[in-house]
């Protein structure tokens, strides 16, 4: 069977509680976006034991107040690789004891 596309609309989580949503020609925003985003966030994972985990990830992060995993540069954006230039520099020898020589 070939892939087809369905364009089901477009939803764009702000916040916590905040989304934006706009799904056969309706415009939703605030809780009732962010409601339906999870709900079709969770129906499209694959498996049974993949929705289950996500939600109790979810269901957990959201009562203990955690934080997702959003990594974001602070500071000026022209530090990003400066950053970097370690990733990019040769590795030294180590030495027999397991310390960089």
């Amino acid at each position: 069977m070939p892939f087809r596309y369905r364009d089901r609309g477009q939803l764009a989580v702000i916040g916590r509680n905040q989304a934006v949503a706009q799904i056969a020609g309706m415009d939703l925003s605030g809780f009732p976006a962010w409601l339906l985003w999870a709900l079709i966030h969770l129906t499209e994972l694959a498996g049974f034991r993949n929705r289950l985990l996500v939600l109790l990830d979810w269901a957990y992060s959201y009562f203990f107040r955690e934080p997702g995993v959003r990594i974001l540069p602070q500071g000026p954006v022209s530090r990003i690789p400066a950053l970097m230039e370690p990733l990019n520099s040769p590795v030294p020898p180590r030495s027999g004891r397991g310390e960089p020589s």
